[in-house]
């Protein structure tokens, strides 16, 4: 590279254009899961100032090693996965391919000591943990699953399972979707504390995160330390739509001043989403305001709270909820597409592994659901055969969830009443 830059720059100087810190940096697109995607307008200033805010949380050095699985078009592994360790000359190593058993041989390999996910993937370690669990002998496994209840053994099954994953891992970071807190409770159990953090691409993406030694499971955490977060609360109401400000909010929609507009209004980012921040600053994401389903009854359904509920299924491996009109009628009934854990059904005791999967599912679905109030209840579902259908950053394209419901509503096939 060096003999290059030479050769075309006698002086060794490979030249280029004076760059301003409100200069666009990149045009990252929204997934366009419901519409068309807009491109999202990043400046220099924008990106480094969310690695500004980010910092004061964390203890990064040189001597940091982030194994990298989101795709770089993914704005979370753009500023926190690629800005970021180089900001600190840490090291970054890229998975050949985004699959659990890549994920584990990778981490015994390189010892990595920063790990950024979504919550899909933190779903997949904790069934690989809970299946090498099930595996080791009979007493091996008493005292491990003792462990998890006893305080004092902790440190030692805490041990067993960071050794799995190269040893040194300092911060495991969820973000880009809900997580179940109950799955966070059990990882932190087994000596995992994963922090995890909210944003979104029009925010460089970071808005808020959970420090080290101060995290809150359930909460997204508290805002970086140069952003403002406020809640858009009608009179009398504790939740309502999350408002960002702060240096790290695009400059705006690329070549779209209509949609610029209507994001951003008094120097605010109408996030969209919907939440409540407690007295100490924590903030807690209820759901999507365009997701929120109103029930013929004129209650609001979070599609988010019960995905979360279901995802603790053991026999569910994706699901997706949603809102559908039923005729003329006001309001929209509460339906789902389903996938099922075909490897968990597999690995079920043999008397239990005769039964359809489609029956304990509905089993499974029915219990957990008896925990919420009736208008939260599922009315309708499906079963869908593969992975659901995603765009390249792994959001889930709810136009074609939705026209996969609605074909198999129509041939009768497979739907269950909830």
């Amino acid at each position: 590279m060096g003999t290059e830059i030479s050769a075309h720059s006698p002086n060794g100087d490979p030249g280029g254009k004076d760059v301003s810190p409100s200069d666009p940096a990149l045009i990252i697109y929204t997934s366009g899961t419901t519409g068309t995607p807009k491109g999202v307008v990043l400046s220099h200033q924008n990106i480094l100032s969310n690695i500004e805010g980010v910092i004061p949380y964390f203890e990064f050095n040189p001597e940091d090693h982030f194994l990298s699985l989101l795709p770089l078009s993914h704005t979370l592994e753009f500023t926190a996965g690629f800005v970021l360790p180089l900001t600190f000359g840490a090291t970054i190593t890229y998975l050949r391919a985004p699959v659990a058993s890549e994920i584990t041989t990778t981490m015994k390999e390189v010892s990595p000591t920063v790990f950024i996910a979504v919550p899909l993937v933190y779903k997949h370690l904790h069934k690989g943990i809970m299946r090498r669990l099930a595996s080791l002998p009979t007493m091996s496994r008493a005292f491990m699953s003792l462990a998890k209840r006893i305080s004092f053994l902790r440190p030692t099954l805490a041990r067993r399972i960071a050794e799995a994953f190269g040893g040194k891992m300092r911060y495991w970071i969820v973000g880009g979707a809900p997580i179940d807190p109950n799955l966070l409770l059990d990882l932190e159990l087994m000596g995992i504390e994963v922090l995890q953090g909210y944003g979104l691409s029009e925010a460089s993406p970071l808005l808020t995160v959970n420090p080290p030694g101060r995290n809150r499971r359930g909460t997204v955490g508290l805002p970086l330390t140069n952003v403002r977060v406020k809640i858009a609360a009608s009179p009398g109401e504790e939740r309502g739509e999350i408002l960002a400000q702060g240096d790290n909010i695009m400059t705006g929609y690329y070549r779209n001043r209509k949609a610029t507009s209507e994001a951003i209004r008094d120097g605010w980012l109408h996030t969209g989403d919907v939440g409540i921040l407690d007295e100490a600053g924590y903030l807690t994401i209820v759901g999507r305001e365009k997701n929120m389903i109103v029930t013929p009854g004129g209650e609001n359904v979070y599609p988010e709270e019960i995905e979360t509920l279901l995802e603790r299924c053991h026999l569910v491996k994706e699901i997706s909820v949603f809102g559908q009109k039923e005729g003329d009628g006001v309001g929209e009934k509460v339906c789902a597409v389903v996938v099922p854990d075909l490897e968990v059904h597999q690995a079920l005791p043999k008397d239990e592994r005769k039964r359809p999967v489609e029956t304990l599912l509905e089993e499974e679905i029915r219990t957990i659901l008896k925990t919420v109030a009736p208008y939260k209840r599922i009315a309708e579902w499906v079963l869908h055969p593969d992975e659901l259908p995603k765009t390249p950053l792994r959001k889930k394209k709810m136009d074609e969830i939705r026209r996969f419901f609605s074909e198999k509503r129509k041939q009768k096939t497979g739907v269950k009443a909830g």
